[in-house]
């Protein structure tokens, strides 16, 4: 009694179409393949962008708003009155100048009187 069994295997060249038919599964897979690569790659892409896009919206935001409250916050300094109620408040306790404490200076030379619109006014000392 043999264990082993001797069988005749024929080639493959008598079937014929299984090449062809491996053939076109490759030829319609592969495609379908690279064409759900390429879907999920751009929806990647679409999703990173629309994060970037928000995130950079919110900075602009932020930046816009903290530009308007420096610009409200120099107009309330360039005020006099600002100035004056800072210095109240810390306690310096301005007062207005003595007489002959104020040159007014007018193209350079010194100027009695009035206060004009081409005029300066200088501190003597």
């Amino acid at each position: 009694m043999a264990i082993y069994q001797r069988v005749r295997v024929e080639s493959g060249a008598g079937r014929g179409g299984g090449g062809l038919l491996s053939f076109l599964l490759m030829a319609l897979l592969l495609p379908v393949f690279a064409l759900g690569l390429l879907y999920v790659k751009l929806n990647s892409d679409q999703v990173r962008m629309s994060r970037r896009t928000s995130v950079l919206r919110r900075e602009f935001g932020q930046g816009s708003k903290e530009l308007t409250n420096l610009r409200v916050e120099v107009e309330m300094y360039s005020k006099g009155t600002r100035i004056l109620s800072r210095a109240r408040a810390m306690g310096l306790d301005l007062q207005p100048p003595r007489r002959g404490q104020v040159v007014r200076v007018r193209n350079g030379a010194p100027l009695q009187g009035a206060e004009s619109p081409g005029e300066r006014i200088v501190a003597d000392r």
